[in-house]
């Protein structure tokens, strides 16, 4: 039976995959933590108790915090995507720099 203490280890490992920017390691936890959240519910059909219950709702602040983390770094990605969408010159320099793997510096003669 999940207990509720695996459910906070499991959401501060998520928080700690976040910080990291591991946002895929971080959605595996995540699906384990609903199956557990899903076994914790299940094993009581008489529903949480108290105690239960302010901790789910302390772990639901958590979340949306990191739900909000997400939103905020999918819009500075984005924008720093159209940013590059809208530099044709900065992608021509990307595909120059990507296209030669060693680069010389100005000023210096190549080895």
């Amino acid at each position: 039976m999940a207990s509720l203490d695996d459910i906070v280890a499991l959401t501060a490992a998520i928080e700690a995959r976040v910080e990291a920017g591991d946002w895929p390691g971080a959605a595996t936890l995540d699906g384990q933590r609903r199956t557990l959240l899903a076994d914790l519910l299940s094993a009581r059909p008489g529903g949480l108790d108290r105690t239960a219950r302010s901790v789910l709702e302390e772990l639901l602040a958590r979340n949306r915090a990191t739900l909000a983390r997400g939103e905020q770094e999918r819009a500075a990605v984005g924008a720093a995507l159209q940013a590059l969408a809208q530099s044709p010159a900065a992608l021509r320099a990307y595909g120059r720099a990507a296209a030669d793997p060693a680069p010389a510096l100005a000023g210096s003669t190549p080895p």
